[in-house]
């Protein structure tokens, strides 16, 4: 470390002193050395040199020994991070510290910036993993190169999708939550309901509720961390239900004989949670008929039946699936050929409604068909009689009264052309229904003959029951179409 020379023929001494220490000198060489390793330390070293005739000079020079490698201390933790810059903080000290280098990935080296020992960088790194490896070296050269950290960059949220349909309603609550996460490095991924958590397995890849969910109205979210902090959620709501709807018969009454061909039903369904998607009559063997809500019943008929004896099983069905069909009657079917009224010597059909005003308009609805299309179009030609024909297949070979119009009743919609009024949704309106009759010829055989053909039909429901209660209350039966609308007061005849 100490190196000096004297120039002097005749020299008396030579000695250095650090202070009042004096440092042995080696001078083997030419030039004055320390002879003993020095310490580490701060030195401030007088040189002295005197001749033989005591002249006398001295020199002074400071430096500084250090052996020791400076300290580092990687302060950055060993992790993943949802951002990609101010991440490396460095811990460096010694006392003659000159730089702190960081070499990233082996590619790149960056000095650091920093004082009172903390070095920071800016830098931006790279997304993925980085092996960050520090030097740090003293002005003795000494270099601390033992300290390294490794973490990742990861700026990606995972993702959620949710397989689970919104909305929708299940009959059992096992794998009823169903979703997958796409993330590489997943921290946690959790499911409430509400601030319930739901308990989740994720053994076939797919994420799925590990305990079967009771019967409710779920809104979950789902909830999905990664390693990095990057959060993500997502919601989705459906009903599990797994009870069938209740189910009460109110028409017809179980053992019930009919003396007309066809029988009204009208069944009470509910159910709590998913509500009710449908209600069928099975008609023995015959016939399923799908029964129309009203708003508070389930309504329908049963159409035109031979006599016999028919079990009429009701299936209602719930929006999740449940069925309900251990909801049955009994019912007969006997009809007679026909029975002689009172008054006037008139005969009438036995299964005529109550409510006419008028002998004429009773002896017509006698001596007619009714065919209806619709099941609500069903309950409204009931009120004229029991004995009801379905539009499908019929052919005209009576006098016949049609209840409903062309979109629900086939048979309306082949003659619906041969009356003076055509009916749509449009026409004659909304709530609002026509009266009119047609003498309709038909080839049978080699002869022709001719029906009166009544047609009772609306624009809408409301519309034909206008026009079907207005024609009960009619004395003659009209020369001409009468066009009557519903109101809260029943029907009122449009002028």
């Amino acid at each position: 470390m100490l190196n000096f020379t004297v120039d002097e023929d005749y020299i008396d001494s030579v000695t250095a002193f650090n202070g009042s220490t004096e440092i042995s000198l080696d001078n083997s060489t030419g030039n004055y050395l320390n002879s003993a390793e020095l310490a580490d330390g701060v030195y401030n070293v007088t040189m002295y040199s005197n001749d033989t005739a005591s002249n006398k000079v001295n020199k002074t020079v400071s430096f500084t020994v250090d052996t020791v490698n400076p300290e580092v201390t990687v302060n950055t933790v060993e992790k993943s991070y949802n951002y990609n810059s101010s991440i490396l903080n460095v811990t460096a000290t010694d006392i003659n510290l000159q730089s702190v280098v960081a070499e990233i990935n082996g590619l790149e080296n960056i000095t650091l910036n920093g004082s009172t020992g903390y070095f920071l960088t800016s830098e931006i790194f790279n997304e993925g993993l980085n092996t960050v490896k520090i030097y740090a070296t003293d002005l003795a050269g000494n270099v601390n190169s033992s300290e390294n950290v490794t973490f990742r960059v990861d700026l990606t949220d995972p993702v959620i999708t949710v397989n689970t349909v919104e909305g929708e309603y299940f009959n059992n609550g096992s794998d009823v939550l169903n979703f997958t996460v796409d993330e590489d490095y997943i921290d946690s991924v959790t499911a409430f309901n509400g601030s319930t958590e739901i308990s989740l397995d994720n053994s076939t890849g797919n994420y799925l509720n590990s305990a079967e969910l009771a019967d409710g109205v779920y809104n979950v979210t789902m909830y999905s961390n990664d390693t990095a902090s990057n959060k993500v959620n997502k919601t989705v709501s459906f009903t599990v239900d797994t009870v069938n709807p209740e189910v009460t018969v109110n028409k017809p009454v179980n053992g019930t004989t009919y003396t007309s061909s066809s029988a009204a039903i009208n069944v009470t369904a509910n159910d709590s949670l998913s509500n009710v998607s449908s209600v069928i009559a099975k008609i023995g063997s015959v016939r399923n008929v799908t029964l129309s809500f009203d708003g508070e019943y389930y309504t329908g008929n049963t159409g035109t039946l031979s006599n016999g004896n028919y079990e009429i099983t009701i299936i209602a069905t719930d929006l999740a699936g449940n069925v309900n069909s251990s909801e049955n009657v009994s019912i007969s079917i006997a009809v007679p050929r026909s029975s002689s009224g009172g008054g006037g010597g008139s005969s009438y059909s036995s299964d005529l409604s109550d409510g006419f005003t008028s002998f004429v308009i009773k002896n017509a609805v006698s001596n007619s068909n009714i065919v209806y299309g619709s099941e609500i179009d069903g309950e409204y030609a009931g009120e004229l009689r029991e004995n009801l024909y379905n539009s499908e297949n019929y052919e005209l070979s009576r006098d016949t009264i049609i209840v409903g119009g062309p979109e629900s009743n086939g048979f309306a919609n082949r003659y619906d052309s041969e009356f003076g009024v055509a009916i749509t949704n449009d026409n004659p309106g909304e709530n609002r229904g026509v009266i009119q009759i047609q003498n309709i010829q038909v080839h049978v055989g080699n002869f022709i003959k001719t029906y009166q053909v009544i047609y009772i039909a609306g624009s809408d429901r409301y519309g034909t029951q206008a026009a079907l209660e207005y024609f009960k209350t009619l004395d003659e039966l009209p020369s001409e179409p009468i066009t009557v609308k519903w109101t809260a007061n029943g029907p009122v005849l449009v002028e």
